[in-house]
């Protein structure tokens, strides 16, 4: 699923001259999707930060994708997790 996230991004964006901001939201395991996205770096070129609302337990989190506690996933791009 985070294959298909990352390709319908590129396809809709990736051919565009200019950098077309991307904010991914995702609730419950559509949150720890979003946070596999971004960790990804598929779409960091134009990644402005990801919102995980009710990221499902064990999911995002244990994969280890996201950073102690200071607001961005380990590849640097600012995070929100409610």
């Amino acid at each position: 699923m985070v294959k298909d996230i990352i390709e319908l991004w590129l396809k809709l964006y990736g051919g565009s001259e200019e950098r077309v901001p991307t904010l991914l939201v995702g609730h419950s395991m559509g949150a720890a999707l979003a946070v596999w996205a971004a960790s990804s770096g598929g779409m960091k070129a134009g990644l402005d930060g990801v919102v995980a609302v009710d990221v499902v337990e064990g999911t995002a989190i244990g994969e280890g994708s996201l950073a102690s506690g200071d607001g961005r996933l380990k590849n640097d791009i600012p995070s929100i997790i409610i």
